[in-house]
């Protein structure tokens, strides 16, 4: 595959030195582009999930009182609106964290791998990894940790990674995505968002994934969140609920997932990688930004920069967790000789990686300016792989 880029990462830091100072922490936190060299940020697995459930309950807590403000009328709207919509999308971005970054992450052991590393026996290392999964998927009513880790493990077998034995690729092409079903990738995606069908049956198996299998307790955990979120109905306005629980947890967690799944590997191979290089070339590093207008433009320039960066904000707050922007590096960190079990910085590891040349030729080129050009990318794929 053709390479997308020429160390995009450059360009990112580039843009950030134009920013006043003040400024540059908010550019670093955008984009999850760190310097080389800046020290790894100091934390555990279990309080970088009560950070992300805390996360969660605030942000469910402003889109209801937001919606509640909003209904009292045009003064209420002009505050409850935006306050509902944003809590919306955070709470979005930080349900689908609890899958991709706490449950995935303890799927691969490197929670248990940390607390080990540390001094901690492994029976408690272990149950403290458990508890991480059993939390990170009931919450967000995903598939059972237990049986994730097992479908999981598949993805990222050389033999397996963007094929129909990935079980991400057997999950697109049951959506009818892929290459020989679909011809054009964004009217295909506009009618799975809009298909009510579509929505039924994820959430069919997102239930069915939670109460009918995995181990007895955790099919019971799984039941109690439902009753939770379900039963809130009853009690909660239904403008507070529809904010607060419907849209998070429901339509907007569905649309994430579809976002993150068109754009996080291109998908359509027919064979597994033979080599680390071809490995590499199933991964792509998705940064949401647009590189600034050249010193000198106009405001029309500097608008649609603006406009644009927007996007990529709603993006980095529901579906671009700082896990999933570098996630190549997290496919390739341990072909490489680079295990960590920090994985809240794996940001600065890839930047420190990209910086001693440590990647496979050409995997730091694959950079993708965000969804929009993963989207293209994707569908320049398919239309290969078709051809």
């Amino acid at each position: 595959m053709k390479t997308i880029s020429k160390d995009r990462q450059a360009v990112v830091l580039a843009d950030r030195l134009r920013l006043p100072a003040p400024l540059r922490p908010a550019h670093r936190l955008l984009t999850a582009v760190r310097e080389p060299g800046l020290a790894p940020r100091r934390s555990t697995p279990l309080r970088m999930l009560g950070k992300d459930l805390g996360w969660l309950a605030t942000s469910m807590l402003a889109a209801g009182t937001g919606a509640a403000l909003a209904a009292t009328g045009p003064t209420g709207a002009l505050l409850g609106i935006p306050m509902a919509a944003a809590g919306i999308l955070v709470a979005i971005g930080r349900n689908r964290r609890l899958v991709v970054s706490h449950l995935h992450e303890a799927s691969h052991g490197i929670a248990a791998d940390f607390y080990r590393k540390r001094g901690m026996s492994d029976r408690n290392a272990r149950r403290i990894a458990e508890a991480i999964l059993d939390i990170g998927s009931s919450v967000t009513l995903t598939l059972n940790g237990q049986d994730y880790r097992t479908t999981h493990a598949l993805h990222h077998e050389f033999e397996h990674l963007g094929t129909l034995r990935d079980p991400d690729g057997a999950m697109l092409k049951a959506w009818r995505i892929w290459p020989d079903e679909t011809r054009n990738l964004r009217s295909t995606l506009v009618r799975t968002a809009l298909n009510p069908i579509w929505h039924l049956r994820f959430l069919r198996d997102r239930i069915l994934g939670n109460v009918a299998r995995g181990k007895p307790y955790r099919r019971a955990l799984g039941a109690s969140v439902l009753a939770v979120l379900a039963g809130s109905a009853l009690v909660l306005p239904l403008p507070v609920w529809f904010a607060a629980v419907f849209l998070p947890f429901g339509p907007g967690y569905h649309l994430a997932t579809l976002a993150q799944l068109t754009t996080i590997h291109p998908y359509g191979f027919r064979d597994g990688a033979a080599t680390l290089g071809d490995y590499a070339e199933r991964t792509w590093e998705r940064i949401p930004y647009t590189p600034m207008p050249a010193k000198g433009s106009g405001a029309g320039a500097w608008l649609r920069w603006s406009w644009s960066m927007l996007g990529h904000a709603i993006a980095r707050a529901t579906v671009l967790d700082d896990t999933m922007i570098p996630h190549g590096y997290h496919h390739l960190a341990w072909p490489l000789g680079r295990a960590f079990d920090d994985w809240w910085n794996t940001a600065q590891y890839w930047a420190d990686a990209h910086a001693a040349g440590a990647l496979p030729e050409g995997a730091g080129d694959r950079i993708v300016w965000g969804l929009t050009e993963a989207w293209d990318r994707q569908q320049a794929h398919f239309d290969r792989m078709r051809g």
